[in-house]
């Protein structure tokens, strides 16, 4: 029973308390060894962690300034698609200045087609004149002292061009 109430000078518990603190210094050194594997693990595990985050860092501002790129680019490209919008807006902004306007086009149209209905009428009544011979001794008398006036005129002016050439193979000849 001295086993049971822990005297020391039992040598069964002498034995005993040996084996115990024996396991005892295995399980502390187990943790130790435990314990400085996992911290190792752990210190392996973040510097991992440290590049990887680095590496992403890395990653990410490349994708950033690549996107900050394409914007730009983007950018430009929408503005000068704009500049060849605007400057299409612009043509066309001209070229509707110089059409004419529908209501100007309208009276014009209006104004032509009352033109021709009273040249029409006009046509008509001198072919009714011409028909019924209305006016034929009055047009008659002036156009024959109108036509022997104008070839009088084209006989004077033959006479001065005949004249004028005579004069000039005249000299022509006269100076050689």
């Amino acid at each position: 029973m001295t086993a049971r109430t822990g005297d020391p000078s039992c040598p069964e518990c002498a034995k005993l308390l040996i084996r115990v603190e024996e396991m005892d210094r295995r399980f502390n050194l187990s943790i130790d060894a435990l314990t400085a594997r996992v911290f190792q693990q752990f210190n392996s595990d973040h510097t991992a962690l440290q590049a990887a985050l680095m590496s992403q860092e890395k990653a990410v501002a490349a994708a950033l300034q690549a996107a900050k790129e394409a914007v730009d680019k983007a950018e430009t490209a929408a503005s000068k698609r704009f500049d060849s919008t605007n400057e299409f807006r612009l043509q066309l902004s001209d070229q509707q200045a110089t059409f004419v306007r529908q209501d100007v086009a309208d009276a014009r149209f209006a104004a032509a087609a009352r033109q021709s209905d009273t040249q029409a009428q006009q046509i008509s009544a001198l072919q009714l004149s011409v028909a019924t011979g209305v006016g034929r001794d009055t047009g008659t008398t002036d156009t024959r002292d109108d036509a022997r006036a104008a070839l009088n005129a084209r006989y004077v002016l033959a006479s001065v061009v005949i004249a004028s050439l005579g004069l000039v193979l005249t000299v022509f000849l006269g100076t050689r």
